[in-house]
């Protein structure tokens, strides 16, 4: 219709060029228009025609192949369902806390008595009394010194200082030489040393108790807890 228009001379070249440039410009609109059109139907079909999926997988994945469905099949009858297997082991679990829990079974319907059943207590034996002892004691000269510290010696009923002195020396391995017995006992040497050694007034000489008795050692009978001194003087005792 524009081609026709601009052909008839009442418009001059100026309005026929905007015309035609009119024209051209409406053409390409409408070839614009028309594929877009064609692009929404065919787009608009091929929506209708592919199906619609839910998941990310493509659509041959989707569909599933049946030979994989067959092995997984497979796969679930040869190792069993994981789920149920979970729910029996936790069954497994559940029923072995509760028989740990239950209090064992009594036996032969008899109760459990409490153990409050005490053993006989064993006599206890009265702690043995002490056996009497005395201490003896054993001072030489003043060159000597000491020749037995105070020692304890258990004694037997009405035994004398002699037979103390020969108990002690005995087992200390202290020389001892005396003669006589009972009234008539005397001490002659000590250590090797002997009356007279150092003078005229020199001698071995017995305390009890720091007292000096009258009576002779082997007539004197000790008791328990006495003090026994055997002592060497130089003055007949006198420097004691």
């Amino acid at each position: 219709i524009l081609i026709a228009f601009t052909t008839r001379g009442g418009i001059g070249l100026k309005g026929k060029i905007w015309i035609l440039f009119l024209a051209l410009l409406l053409s390409i609109v409408l070839i614009f228009s028309g594929c877009g059109s064609g692009g929404a139907v065919s787009s608009a079909s091929s929506d209708e025609e592919l199906p619609i999926s839910t998941s990310n997988k493509p659509i041959e994945e989707e569909a599933g192949d049946p030979t994989e469905e067959t092995l997984v099949t497979d796969n679930q009858d040869m190792q069993g369902e994981p789920e149920n297997e979970g729910q029996e082991d936790s069954k497994v679990q559940t029923a072995k806390t509760q028989t740990q829990q239950k209090p064992p079974a009594k036996q032969n319907g008899k109760k459990d008595k409490p153990q409050t059943e005490t053993k006989p207590k064993k006599d206890v034996e009265a702690p043995k009394a002490q056996k009497p002892a005395v201490t003896i004691s054993i001072v030489g000269p003043e060159d000597i010194g000491i020749i037995l510290n105070t020692t304890t010696v258990a004694i037997d009923e009405n035994d004398t200082v002699l037979e103390i002195l020969e108990k002690v020396t005995d087992e200390k391995n202290i020389h001892l030489d005396y003669k006589g017995s009972g009234m008539t006992a005397y001490v002659r040497g000590i250590h090797h040393i002997y009356e007279f050694d150092r003078g005229a007034k020199s001698g071995w000489l017995y305390r009890v108790n720091g007292k000096t008795l009258g009576e002779g050692v082997g007539t004197c009978i000790v008791k328990d807890g006495d003090q026994i001194e055997f002592l060497y003087t130089i003055d007949l005792g006198r420097d004691i």
